[in-house]
């Protein structure tokens, strides 16, 4: 553990010594990195050996980092054969470089460990890409992340990217996907306005990471192994994945919109898990399948007076799964999943400064009933958020989630409260969240696969 970090506070010095510069590094996020912050341009490497014109030149446009040390604790079932504890370590770097006029570099190099399970180990970029930004035209080469959801609680469209159910089970953050995209715009009109027309095309599978050996959320039966390592994984062309994505602004007099429409083909992200006859028992074990997916996104604001402060959001997506050749597993049922809800702002509150963004929804599907839909969750919650934002020099927010499956009476609510440390440092966010976790008593909720997992969670981050 030792020697992990000190290779971690190497990594660390390296980047802080090796991409320093003035300017601030604040943050406008509780969590995560929303933005970069401006620097003045620093020319960093000139191709043609300190003579050549400013085209050449590769330059550091902008930069961030963070280091963050995430504390969970567990608080029921804690005689399980499982960590009781997490300790994470947690840090990302953001480098965008410029060069050769409308080129850019963009390296996101990321490190996460648990100090409690030496399983849990991240060390490679979320993203590394190579793009030519043009007036209409654009091309990105490399491993990316693109956030295709409208919704809060569920996105139906959302399939680009893995997510890393290894580090966070609910919530999981995405992982970058190895390809190409290409973008052309077209002319707007008045009513329809900045069409994008955007093709993906991933040639490599690369399974999503699921909970180690020691996690809680590792499922629990009786007689039951889960043995990911035994799973089917597609290979040969089978790993393919391209997607047609076209955008547009919708502006009526009711109402402005952005709206997507969505086509894609290739394999699903996250498998579904087929019981198999083990040595001793029952192995549950994952089993990649493909999916074709057509799908509509739009995020509608009304123009009439007194309207203005509410957001309308929907998403929806027919999916239709088919099996890769070689697979053990059978045929699924087509399926429609679907998102749809509101944004409330309200300001002021309590202050003047103050401001509470309240969020609606409901996450529905329908017309599946085999295997792989009891490990979709989402066909039947209703979800509210609550977040209030102080906007005051600390910073402080607190936020209130709560999701509820009307089908089988299940229940996750959650609460966080963030604010700045800075009588420590400016940039220091310590974090709060307590969430309470409820199975169904029957039927086939997702949460009746694991343990209880109610926990505390404590979070330092500094942004530099």
């Amino acid at each position: 553990m030792s020697k992990v970090l000190l290779i971690a506070f190497a990594i660390l010095s390296y980047s802080g010594l090796a991409f320093a510069a003035p300017g601030s590094m604040g943050s406008d996020s509780p969590d995560g990195l929303d933005g970069l912050d401006d620097l003045d341009a620093l020319d960093a490497i000139d191709g043609g050996g300190g003579g050549g014109s400013s085209d050449r030149r590769i330059r550091l446009h902008q930069y961030r980092y963070f280091i963050a040390t995430e504390l969970r604790s567990y608080l029921v079932d804690r005689d399980l054969p499982s960590n009781d504890e997490q300790l994470l370590i947690d840090t990302e770097l953001e480098l965008d470089f410029r060069f050769a006029k409308r080129m850019k570099l963009f390296l996101r190099p990321r490190f996460l460990i648990d100090g409690l399970d030496t399983e849990l180990l991240r060390l490679e970029p979320l993203e590394g890409y190579v793009a030519y930004e043009g007036p209409r035209t654009g091309v990105k080469v490399g491993q990316f992340i693109e956030n295709w959801g409208v919704a809060e609680v569920n996105n139906p469209l959302d399939v680009l990217n893995r997510r890393d159910f290894g580090v966070k089970f609910l919530d999981p953050p995405r992982l970058g996907e190895l390809g190409v995209r290409v973008t052309q715009s077209f002319e707007g009109g008045k009513a329809v306005g900045q069409p994008t027309l955007s093709a993906y095309f991933m040639p490599l599978f690369r399974p999503t990471p699921l909970p180690t050996e020691q996690s809680r959320w590792r499922p629990v039966a009786a007689g039951v192994d889960f043995s990911p390592g035994l799973g089917f994984e597609p290979t040969g062309a089978q790993q393919m994945f391209g997607a047609l994505r076209f955008e547009h602004t919708l502006n009526t007099r009711p109402f402005n919109a952005d709206v997507s429409y969505l086509l894609s083909h290739g394999p699903e992200r996250f498998p579904y898990f087929l019981p198999v006859q083990g040595p001793v028992g029952a192995d549950f074990v994952p089993v990649y399948y493909g999916v074709t997916v057509a799908g509509l996104g739009m995020r509608a604001v009304p123009n009439a007076v007194g309207w203005s402060r509410l957001t309308f959001k929907l998403e929806l997506a027919y999916k239709r799964p088919f099996e890769l050749e070689g697979s053990p597993g059978q045929r699924q049922d087509d399926y429609v999943q679907y998102t749809g809800g509101f944004d409330l702002l309200i300001n002021p509150v309590f202050t003047e400064r103050d401001e509470v963004l309240l969020t609606l929804e409901y996450a529905g599907e329908n017309g599946a009933s085999d295997l792989a839909s009891i490990f979709r969750p989402f066909d039947s919650d209703i979800a509210v958020r609550l977040f209030w934002q102080g906007l005051d020099f600390a910073r402080t927010a607190v936020e209130l989630r709560a999701v509820v499956d009307v089908k089988h009476a299940e229940l996750v609510a959650e609460a966080t409260v963030g604010r700045q440390l800075r009588f420590i440092h400016d940039d220091l966010r310590l974090t709060l969240t307590g969430t309470y976790m409820r199975a169904a008593t029957g039927g086939r909720g997702l949460l009746q696969f694991f343990s209880n997992n109610s926990a505390i969670v404590v979070r330092l981050q500094l942004d530099l």
